[in-house]
């Protein structure tokens, strides 16, 4: 039958390859090869902590430690914990994060001096405060028109990360409701898709980023191809809108020739990117959020009974019947 035949076997491999050759050579992925940025060795001290977390908890943890002190966003990276167990986990976490606490204590002159020195794009770029930055005499005329004495210059400085966060909370309310958890044929492949996807969910809330660094949403291309194969309905559609949002996101450049030959505005093919941006900040959200283990959505729900499942599993016992 065709479903038996070579081809159809190799399906998911062919499919992984493409989409991952499509991100690697996409424009935004150019731009940090081209720029030879520090991004680079971030994500290969990233892909190391995930291929290390297999045998070394405790190394992984370092690694991502030592990302996070190059760069502050691989501190997102310690999700990948989530499948340890409970005492590993807590342990493993509460190091870096405890490390690195003192480290920015430490150094926070320096860190706060980086920080506003580094420079922050209104193109070129994702975050929630592209939109309200490429917009904000916009933003600020219509918002002056409801009371002209209010300073809403502060208010704007706040009100993409207040957005950014309602987002964030209205998908994982969605997501607490669903009670099916997307399978996963490959550990290594479910923490690589929880690192990119985290990565990419907190450097978008944390305001601006330099497109090249939607290059760390390689890691997230495994799980999603995989699940193009074992999921259905919903599920199985998501995963297709977010691997389309995230070529579209990679390749915004090349949209962005094609509206200016349809459009003659400019702007509308910014809004589109800016609409993938935030569109794929929300999927990939849902996505990460239901695909967690059940005893971190019972944390969530109800910490007194998250916890005594996380410790049943610490016993290994098999507590999944008892969240029903």
């Amino acid at each position: 039958s065709q479903k038996n035949s070579p081809l159809s076997n190799y399906l998911p491999e062919l499919c992984n390859a493409l989409i991952m050759l499509l991100i690697t050579f996409s424009p935004a992925a150019m731009l940090l090869y081209e720029r030879g940025n520090v991004d680079l060795l971030i994500f290969f001290i990233c892909a190391m902590a995930i291929l290390m977390i297999e045998y070394s908890s405790l190394a992984a943890a370092v690694i991502i430690l030592l990302g996070a002190l190059l760069k502050i966003f691989p501190i997102f990276a310690l999700v990948i914990f989530f499948e340890k167990k409970w005492k590993l986990l807590w342990k493993n976490v509460l190091f870096v994060i405890t490390s690195f606490a003192i480290y920015s204590w430490i150094t926070f002159s320096n860190i706060q001096a980086s920080w506003n020195l580094t420079m922050r794009g209104k193109s070129i770029s994702y975050g929630v405060n592209i939109l309200f930055t490429r917009y904000h005499n916009s933003f600020l005329a219509m918002l002056k028109k409801i009371s002209p004495v209010f300073d809403y210059d502060s208010l704007l400085a706040i009100l993409p990360h207040l957005v950014g966060l309602a987002v964030l909370v209205a998908v994982l309310v969605i997501s607490l409701r669903t009670h099916s958890i997307p399978s996963s044929r490959n550990s290594r492949n479910l923490a690589a898709f929880r690192m990119g996807a985290f990565i990419y969910i907190g450097t978008f809330l944390l305001g601006n980023n330099w497109d090249y660094r939607l290059t760390f949403l390689l890691f997230t291309i495994p799980q999603l191809t995989d699940w193009i194969y074992t999921e259905k309905g919903k599920h199985r559609f998501l995963v297709l809108l977010t691997i389309s949002l995230i070529i579209i996101s990679c390749w915004h450049f090349i949209f962005v020739k094609w509206f200016s030959l349809i459009i003659s505005n400019p702007e509308v093919a910014i809004i589109f990117d800016e609409v993938a941006n935030w569109s794929l900040f929300a999927v990939l959200a849902y996505l990460s959020f239901i695909s967690l283990p059940q005893w971190v959505k019972e944390i969530v729900r109800n910490p007194i009974k998250g916890f005594r499942l996380a410790s049943l599993r610490e016993s290994g016992t098999n507590f999944l019947e008892l969240v029903e």
